[in-house]
């Protein structure tokens, strides 16, 4: 009886959850008729992103707006954790969809391959993406160019000074590893206190130490291999040198807040990118005035070649879009250095890449101290902009938290995986 109740509050979860997405769907800022035009038959663009990206996406509006004034650019805003479900049935029903932007490659990948996303071959012809260059390489799907990078994002560690400072820890400098980094980890610990070394985190980001080596394909046996590694890493952190809140506590709703829970003082470090600007100085206003931090680079694994760890978040023009040049001009100035030195004013981290947007983003920054991390000398590893990928690595995720979380032993996990992975691309 338990069971069957549960499941009905399951489904009346998720039509709650659907309604509201058709709710926010239908939002517009004018009455507007399906085409997506206004009644007086102005140009108006629908551009999709989520929630967390209104203050980028108000920004490019209004000063594309002003650039071109007879094109409107209205947002819709989708909950972060129904992106891909809001997405699709805008794109698989009547309403008219220009632009749509996704937080990661992969995602994106998953739309280009259902035919839903416009080649942009021939509206960048003669267009300058020399800021862009580097990235696009790694978003190249062949013939035609689907993805245009309008994000970047670079990781680092994030340090609570002051707690440093209670216990008389020298800060994190210059070149180190995570070996280094579990060690202070465990000497930033006071259990009594309620004080960790690290944050832990509901989410894949336990792979993060070994993606510094360029593991980022669980399809690959060598990544699997140093995926497995980093487990173990994280596992040995939390349980063995009790330096980061174990797991099978990272429960309730509030766990996944990790900026509160590092404001709070739940841990003296976390590794997260650059997105966590943002939303430590909006937290750090309003809730947490005396708080402090700076960043160090990210730590490296073993003695490998180095990478730095990135991965940008994309636009691209919706297939079905009735108005492809003016979307195609949004794209290209979102996306190019007009977009980027607005995004950057806003101290947040565009994929174009010159040193006057570098200076505009390193300003826009009172705290850290250490902005020169965002910009890593190595080379990025990025992980693949394919659906099989997503697929990978959910599987892989899912196997890998059940032993975390104590349920199952790493080799359990691993041989789940495989045998999930084989029957899942035998699929058809």
């Amino acid at each position: 009886m338990k069971l069957k109740r549960g499941i009905t509050v399951l489904w009346v979860l998720f039509g709650i959850s659907f309604f509201i997405t058709l709710v926010l769907l239908g939002r517009g800022g004018k009455d507007r008729d399906q085409s997506g035009e206004d009644k007086d038959g102005a140009c108006v663009l629908e551009v999709y992103a989520w929630y967390d990206e209104i203050d980028t996406f108000s920004t490019l509006a209004k000063g594309f707006m002003e650039k071109y004034p007879d094109i409107e650019v209205n947002v819709h805003y989708l909950p972060n954790n129904e992106i891909s479900q809001g997405l699709q049935i805008a794109l698989n029903g009547d309403r008219a969809v220009d632009v749509v932007a996704i937080s990661t490659p992969a995602a994106a990948a998953q739309l280009v391959d259902k035919g839903q996303i416009a080649d942009l071959k021939k509206f960048l012809e003669g267009a300058d993406v020399s800021g862009l260059q580097t990235l696009m390489e790694f978003l190249d799907r062949g013939e035609g160019i689907y993805m245009l990078p309008y994000r970047n994002s670079a990781w680092v560690v994030f340090y609570n000074k002051k707690r440093f400072d209670e216990l008389g820890v020298p800060y994190p400098e210059g070149d180190w590893t995570w070996e280094d980094y579990a060690d202070l980890a465990k000497r930033l610990t006071i259990a009594e206190k309620g004080w960790y070394g690290s944050l832990n985190y509901e989410s894949s980001w336990w792979r993060v130490p070994v993606r510094t080596v360029g593991a980022e394909d669980p399809m690959k046996e060598r990544d699997l291999e140093l995926f497995a590694e980093a487990a173990v890493w994280n596992y040995e952190l939390t349980y063995e040198k009790e330096a980061a809140i174990p797991y099978n506590r990272l429960t309730d709703v509030g766990s996944k807040d990790y900026i509160r829970r590092f404001l709070g003082g739940e841990a003296a470090m976390m590794y997260n990118g650059e997105w966590c600007l943002s939303m430590l100085r909006e937290r750090i206003e309003q809730e947490y005035p005396d708080f402090v931090y700076d960043v160090a680079k990210l730590p490296r694994w073993g003695d490998g070649k180095s990478y730095a760890i990135g991965s940008p978040a994309i636009l691209m023009m919706a297939e079905k879009s009735r108005k492809k040049e003016e979307a195609a001009l949004f794209l290209m100035y979102a996306c190019g250095e007009e977009g980027a030195k607005q995004i950057a004013a806003k101290g947040f981290l565009p994929a174009w890449n010159s040193q006057g947007v570098r200076q505009i983003f390193q300003d826009s920054l009172h705290m850290p101290e250490h902005t020169e991390y965002f910009f890593p000398e190595e080379e990025i590893s990025h992980f693949p902009a394919t659906t099989d990928y997503t697929v990978s690595m959910n599987l892989l995720h899912d196997n890998i938290w059940s032993y975390l979380m104590r349920e199952i032993p790493l080799e359990t996990a691993l041989e789940n995986y495989r045998e999930q992975l084989e029957e899942r691309m035998a699929s058809p």
